[in-house]
């Protein structure tokens, strides 16, 4: 054993030649999942601010856009739960997201994990998301 093995510079993950290209698809998959979560997230946070923009206009529908940003959420969340935990995971964290303000902590933690693991294969994560261009980059080299 060498005694200068602990002192070696990390070689990152992308550069590796012999990374496996299934590894970076399923990075791929899990950060534009949670890029749609998060764009949806986003409109629920907007949502206010566009429907006082519109006044009374958009009142009506104002319900309505409510439950499909709503629904949407829960279904993006389901859908990167299920990458990221499995199917029984993603059942308790779909349930969870039923209650109010545990959803918000299952929300919290399932977009969590996906900030870990995109880290952990060496990518950038920003406010949004990882950029899905810089990984598809990796695939192609």
């Amino acid at each position: 054993m060498d005694i200068y093995e602990n002192y070696k510079k990390p070689e990152s993950e992308i550069l590796d030649p012999s990374k496996k290209k299934d590894d970076i698809r399923e990075i791929l998959t899990i950060a534009k999942r949670q890029k749609a979560l998060l764009y949806t997230f986003l409109a629920y946070i907007l949502l206010p601010f566009f429907l006082a923009f519109m006044g009374a206009a958009a009142e009506p529908a104002a319900p309505f856009l409510y439950l499909f940003i709503i629904i949407a959420i829960l279904f993006f969340t389901a859908r990167l739960s299920l990458k990221l935990y499995g199917k029984i995971g993603s059942t308790v964290i779909t349930i969870l997201m039923i209650i109010p303000l545990i959803n918000l902590l299952a929300l919290l933690r399932v977009n969590a994990k996906a900030n870990d693991l995109i880290k952990g294969k060496g990518f950038r994560v920003g406010l949004i998301g990882a950029n899905i261009k810089i990984i598809e980059g990796s695939i192609k080299n």
